[in-house]
């Protein structure tokens, strides 16, 4: 694989927008990650504080069955080989991440967590319990999104 660093220089200002030094564009994805990290932990423990679920799942109990063991596995491996797929054809090609293309990547990320949600509302123990994993996945891409947004004038 042929890496262009000149390409690479061309393409950035499109994503941060023109006259954005390289030093501002470091800071802004230091804030992004950096805020990102932050809001999404704190708007899990203030749901957890509100839902009064304190005590944080083991690994091992994060599926409800084996069947959700199973498909969990089964979607995550189909979507990670697509999303990287996806990712080497735009390396090695002059494409650039189109609206469409940027879609069907977010639904290949959000497809594990809807196995998650539909096992925790069918088969979980406390009923309510894929009412936080929605409120937890709808903030967290709400903030990550606003954040892009706002640190990220091209995007």
């Amino acid at each position: 694989m042929d890496f262009d660093v000149m390409s690479m220089r061309e393409s950035i200002p499109i994503l941060v927008g023109d006259g954005v030094s390289e030093s501002e564009m470091a800071f802004r994805f230091i804030l992004f990650v950096g805020g990102s990290i932050a809001v999404i932990f704190l708007t899990n423990s203030l749901l957890k504080r509100i839902s009064g679920d304190e005590k944080e799942k083991p690994v091992k109990d994060k599926y409800v069955n084996d069947l959700h063991k199973k498909w969990d596995r089964i979607v995550s491996i189909v979507s990670s080989i697509v999303l990287i797929t996806i990712l080497l054809i735009l390396w090695n090609t002059d494409l650039s991440m189109s609206t469409p293309l940027f879609l069907v990547c977010s639904v290949f990320m959000i497809l594990p967590i809807l196995v998650q949600i539909g096992f925790e509302r069918k088969y979980a123990a406390n009923p309510n319990e894929y009412l936080y994993t929605i409120s937890v996945m709808g903030l967290a891409g709400a903030v990550v999104l606003a954040l892009l947004w706002i640190l990220s004038p091209g995007f």
